[in-house]
């Protein structure tokens, strides 16, 4: 049938705006200038109903204008037309048939359609790869995991069996069909899919994504970040500028609708379990709106994660799937989500990543949307395109950490809000919320009036009660004695206490006995009492900065001053500069001492004293210039 009897019959088809719609960019780019010269000349054809013109207008002959309208609109009568799918250049429109015999030694010829051929000529060896195939997409016991190697050789058996001549094709080639049965091997597994899939009967209760439920399993994994920010660091007058390399991004993201639950940014390499405790804080408690600080940068309408709805609603977590980290296998975090939220710990096989494939993903999105817009720190070789210039290395990054930090909140904020067509057009976090208003989803015990402590642990200590020395009974913990009134009314059979604590603030330490009797607060050594500070920093400074712990101020001060008085300040200096502020400062408190004011710091009047009023004399002020946490 010609394009003419074609347009008789749908005169439809005359209007180009009725055709399927295929965008340009999706074809290579090699083939992008001919698919659009190809609808120029059709729709003038279309417009004159006639060759002539069209061929004279474009400088091509009236047969091949006539023989692309023929490849739009011809064909067979009870067939539908190819249309746009025509204009591709050298697209296959029919399955491609042979009219040569197959290749023989003396008379070689092209292998084009020789091996659906080959199989016409042979149903048997047609129906041994089926069944080879089949066996091995229905994983039965008896069948091997097949590969298209082994295909190949199943496919050589076969012509054996047959007793094909070996002077006739595949033999002819020196592959034998290698690449044919590969290819046979993709097409039949795809047939196979497609065909179950349709076999289910698809209802409207098994279309909807209500089948699962919101905090009913939860991905959490960390990713590094391989770009680079600053950090401005100021010593009275004296501003100093350094260079953050790489820092880590921790994720939670709910599997049933999607919606990233919170994050946490930390400037090292390697995070902890506490920066993981962090995490779950940030995911379980009511966060407040954050004012965002950075010049050019459009805070989002409304919130951007569940944590910062109103009204609050308790979350809690299910099934927690993580990969094999030493941090997701800490007592602390075990404890936490096994006892205290009553959850599940799925931890996954090493080096699968698709088990996880929902938090990869966003972490694909993050990358592809901010962090590969910034020079990498890595790259294939030392002039790697996507590498920092040279030039540019030699100065202080443009961008913040600061800066990084409301980018990723805002970034993700966008994905939060953004339709999604996996769940049907709805938004993350508005499928979150129904979720939480319509279906039944996990519900802490307690209600709405229950806190989430991730932060908070319990150890037992002995009691030391030295003969000798006229002092107070005390306990050893993290490196320093900690002693209060309680102790004393211990009886002397109370060898060993009970103690609760804060892992982001051990300063001080809550007492009880065994049976659960309080004792009061114990408090530790002065010179660790001057800003608050985790176990995880105590530890870190006993053991890889000793000489600060012997500074005559506070340890935290002698890091400090001992960083100041450094020659050269790395990156990862900087790294662990800014840890550790982010940690001393959770209450609003960037002030350090030094000297002789430093010991002025450490009497009682100056313990006493809020963070948010310094003291005026102090010689020292530490900041970054500027940095707020946006989530806090």
């Amino acid at each position: 049938m010609s394009w003419r009897t074609r347009l008789r019959q749908e005169p439809a088809l005359v209007d180009m705006n009725q055709w399927p719609v295929i965008d340009a960019a999706s074809l290579p780019a090699k083939h992008r200038k001919g698919f659009l010269t190809r609808q120029r000349i059709v729709a003038s054809a279309l417009k004159h109903q006639s060759c002539t013109e069209a061929a004279q207008k474009f400088g091509y002959s009236k047969g091949y204008v006539n023989q692309l309208m023929n490849r739009c609109l011809g064909g067979d009568l009870n067939a539908p037309a190819e249309l746009t799918r025509g204009l591709i250049p050298h697209a296959r429109l029919a399955p491609p048939t042979r009219h040569q015999p197959l290749p023989e030694l003396d008379s070689p010829g092209g292998a084009a359609g020789a091996f659906t051929d080959l199989l016409d000529q042979l149903p048997k060896v047609k129906a041994g790869l089926d069944e080879s195939i089949e066996a091995d997409y229905r994983r039965l016991r008896e069948s091997e995991r097949l590969t298209a190697a082994g295909l190949h050789q199943t496919f050589l058996r076969l012509l054996a069996e047959a007793n094909w001549p070996a002077t006739r094709y595949p033999f002819t080639h020196a592959s034998r069909a290698k690449e044919s049965v590969r290819r046979y091997l993709v097409q039949r597994r795809v047939e196979l899919q497609t065909s179950r899939r349709g076999n289910f009967r698809v209802t409207e209760q098994e279309a909807s994504i209500d089948d699962y439920r919101a905090l009913a399993t939860v991905q959490i994994d960390e990713h590094l970040m391989h770009l680079q920010t600053n950090l401005a660091v100021q010593f009275n007058d004296e501003v100093i500028e350094l260079r953050l390399n790489r820092c880590t991004l921790m994720l939670a993201v709910d599997v049933a609708t999607q919606c990233i639950l919170g994050f946490e940014l930390h400037p090292t390499r390697a995070p902890n379990q506490d920066d993981l405790l962090s995490l779950f804080d940030r995911c379980l408690t009511p966060q407040t709106i954050p004012v965002i600080q950075t010049p050019g940068f459009e805070a989002l309408a409304g919130p951007a994660l569940p944590t910062e709805m109103t009204p609050f609603w308790p979350l809690t977590f299910g099934t927690v799937q993580f990969d094999n980290a030493w941090i997701h296998h800490s007592n602390v975090v075990e404890a936490f989500l096994a006892d205290s939220v009553c959850g599940t710990l799925a931890f996954g096989v090493p080096a699968t990543p698709k088990a996880r494939w929902l938090v990869e993903h966003v972490f694909d999105y993050l990358e592809r949307k901010l962090g590969h817009r910034f020079d990498s720190t890595t790259g294939s070789h030392p002039k790697d395109a996507k590498r920092e210039s040279p030039k540019s290395a030699k100065k202080v990054p443009a961008l913040s950490f600061q800066s990084l930090v409301e980018a990723i909140y805002l970034q993700i904020g966008r994905y939060n809000t953004t339709p999604m067509p996996d769940l049907a057009g709805q938004r993350p976090l508005e499928a979150f919320q129904r979720h939480l208003r319509q279906h039944w989803i996990r519900w802490p015990q307690g209600g709405t009036a229950r806190g989430w402590q991730p932060f908070c642990s319990t150890v037992t200590l002995p009691v030391h009660r030295p003969a000798k020395e006229q002092r107070l009974p005390f306990v050893h913990f993290c490196y320093a004695r900690y002693s209060g009134d309680g102790l004393l009314s211990l009886s002397p059979d109370d060898t060993r206490i009970a103690i609760d604590y804060d892992r982001r603030d051990i300063r001080t330490l809550q007492a009880r006995t065994l049976q659960g009797r309080p004792l009061g607060t114990l408090n530790g050594p002065k010179t660790w009492r001057r800003f608050a500070h985790s176990q995880a920093t105590r530890c870190w400074l006993r053991q890889q900065r000793r000489e600060a712990t012997y500074a005559e101020a506070d340890p935290i001060t002698g890091y400090f001053l001992a960083w100041r008085d450094k020659h050269k300040h790395t990156a990862r200096d900087a790294a662990e500069l800014l840890s550790l502020y982010l940690e001393i400062t959770a209450n609003g408190q960037p002030w350090l001492a030094a000297g002789e004011h430093a010991k002025a710091a450490m009497s009682a009047k100056s313990l006493e004293e809020s963070p948010q009023q310094p003291n005026p004399h102090r010689a020292y002020r530490w900041s970054p210039i500027p940095h707020a946490d946006p989530r806090r």
